[in-house]
């Protein structure tokens, strides 16, 4: 199971909800975006629903209600 906190040792980096938080600021973490960039698009109807259902729950928990 992956950590929604994870720190990098050696550095002073956290990484946070896709985010890298360190003393030069607030970043997109780059792991993310490049694995956003090798999804593979839904191939048949089945898959479709699936990505929306994963998109609301996804949105559900950034506006704070419940899945």
């Amino acid at each position: 199971m992956q950590s929604w906190i994870s720190v990098s040792s050696g550095s002073k980096k956290l990484y946070f909800w896709g985010h890298e938080i360190s003393v030069e600021g607030i970043f997109v973490d780059p792991r993310k975006v490049e694995a956003m960039l090798k999804w593979e698009r839904p191939a048949n109807v089945t898959k479709i629903q699936s990505s929306w259902v994963l998109l609301g729950i996804i949105g559900g928990l950034l506006r704070g209600s419940p899945p």
